[in-house]
């Protein structure tokens, strides 16, 4: 019971390290991809420690390259809040959705031996068989590990089981096996095709508690993949399988393939992000029927202007009309005035045989 204890408190010290880097890193003026390749971890894990503080609002984003840290909070401020998070099982691995616990059921790596016998007088048999007699031994490093020698062609080295906070650590412990037996087995003068080094298996089992009754005892579902599983060595050529089965949980839900493993834990998380975003997108929709009807309105209005702004200029063209007839007759009688006057001013001093002639002619013209 100590030692479970000692390994929560040492996980969560860990994950409080990560929390700070990232922290520290975004107050450098960072973001987190950058955060992720100077760290050397994947965008995907570092995600799980951004959006934790973003929400607590100890960091927040301006643009995907620009972020900041909260000017009102000092370093031993958020350090407290993040304890307290951890503490508190507020987070699991960076949300508030209960990750499922993934094991590392099965890990066998296969190398094949170039040169050299391995020194093996005082290894247990387990098992014969037809042709040659397999001899087993254990070592104490990298979290256990078995070694089986292959009649020395070849070693397996099995990895003991152990549950994973992230699946990034199973590729981090095969490359640290891939290092570690070629210098074990220096001893032995016994030389590795390095080259050829791949995953023999690989069984990966996730928890799922609340589909324990869908599963009856001794039951096993098995599902191919049709593809080929994600490489963890550059020479691995397994055919990607998932299946349901009682080990090593009651409901598991295992695979051997590192991709599916993968897209099966994001799965609640996409559920969520997918759920947050046809929040958003109803909420636009609703935004945009909102404006549409304001639109509408506003066209209506302008239509109403638009009828009365013909009717006025009707109105217009009619007190025109009606200006524009006096105003006529009015021209002719100033004209015929005008006439008149010119008449008056034509005769006035003209003899009366001449005054006789042109009232003749202006009664003919005009």
């Amino acid at each position: 019971m100590k030692n479970v204890v000692n390994q929560k408190s040492v996980k969560c010290v860990n994950q409080i390290m990560v929390y700070m880097q990232v922290y520290d890193e975004i107050q450098k003026g960072n973001y987190p991809s950058s955060i992720a390749k100077k760290l050397n971890f994947t965008r995907q894990y570092i995600n799980k420690f951004v959006k934790p503080l973003k929400d607590e609002g100890i960091i927040k984003k301006i643009t995907n390259i620009f972020w900041k840290v909260n000017p009102n909070l000092n370093r031993n401020k958020v350090y407290e809040i993040i304890k307290n998070m951890l503490v508190n099982q507020k987070l699991s691995l960076g949300t508030n959705l209960t990750k499922p616990s993934t094991n590392l059921h099965a890990l066998q790596l296969n190398f094949p031996i170039l040169k050299g016998k391995v020194k093996d007088s005082d290894w247990e048999i387990k098992e014969q068989l037809k042709n040659w007699i397999p001899k087993y031994t254990n070592l104490d490093i990298l979290g256990g590990l078995t070694i089986k020698n292959n009649n020395n062609k070849s070693i397996t080295v099995f990895a003991r089981s152990r549950d994973l906070i992230d699946l990034d650590e199973l590729e981090i412990l095969c490359n640290k096996i891939k290092v570690y037996i070629p210098q074990f087995f220096k001893k032995h003068n016994v030389v590795f095709d390095v080259m050829e080094i791949k995953t023999k298996n690989l069984h990966l089992g996730t928890e799922d508690k609340q589909s324990e009754s869908m599963l009856k005892k001794g039951e096993k579902y098995t599902l191919d993949l049709k593809t080929k599983c994600k490489k963890i060595l550059p020479k691995d050529d397994r055919d990607a399988l998932a299946w349901l089965d009682g080990s090593p949980f009651k409901f598991t839900a295992e695979t051997n393939d590192l991709h599916w493993k993968r897209e099966y834990l994001s799965m609640p998380f996409a559920i969520r992000d997918m759920k947050e975003a046809m929040g958003i997108n109803y909420r636009a929709t609703q935004t945009l029927i909102a404006y549409q009807e304001q639109i509408s309105l506003h066209l209506e209005v302008e239509k109403k202007q638009l009828e009365n702004q013909i009717k006025m200029n009707d109105m217009l063209d009619k007190l025109n009309n009606h200006l524009n007839n006096p105003l006529a007759e009015l021209k002719k009688k100033v004209n015929k005035m005008e006439d008149i006057l010119e008449y008056a001013d034509v005769i006035t001093g003209l003899s009366d045989k001449d005054r006789k002639d042109f009232e003749d002619w202006t009664f003919k013209n005009l």
